[in-house]
C-alpha cells in the first residue's frame, strides 16, 4: 500500500481522479515528448557541426565567408531534408 501511496503523491493532486492506465499514459506521453525534443536537439547540433566543417573547407579553398556559409547551408540543409 505504501508504494501505491507514493506513486499517487508523485503523480500529483489530480491523480485521484485518473485511473492508473491514464497516469501511465500521461507519463509515457511526457517521456515521448522529451525523447522527441532530445532527438531534435541532437539533429540540430549535427547539422550545425556539418555546416561549420563545410564552411571551413570552402573558406580554405578561397571562397568568401558569406559565400561559404550560403553554400554550406544550401548543401547541408537540402541534403538532410526528408
Amino acid at each position: 500500500m505504501k508504494s501505491q501511496e507514493r506513486s499517487e503523491k508523485k503523480a500529483g493532486k489530480n491523480s485521484k481522479s485518473l485511473s492508473p492506465s491514464q497516469i501511465m499514459m500521461n507519463r509515457n506521453q511526457l517521456k515521448a515528448k522529451t525523447m522527441v525534443a532530445n532527438e531534435k536537439k541532437a539533429r540540430d547540433d549535427r547539422q550545425k557541426k556539418a555546416i561549420e566543417q563545410y564552411k571551413e573547407i570552402k573558406i580554405q579553398k578561397g571562397h568568401s565567408e558569406e559565400e561559404a556559409e550560403r553554400m554550406a547551408k544550401a548543401q547541408i540543409l537540402d541534403q538532410w531534408e526528408v
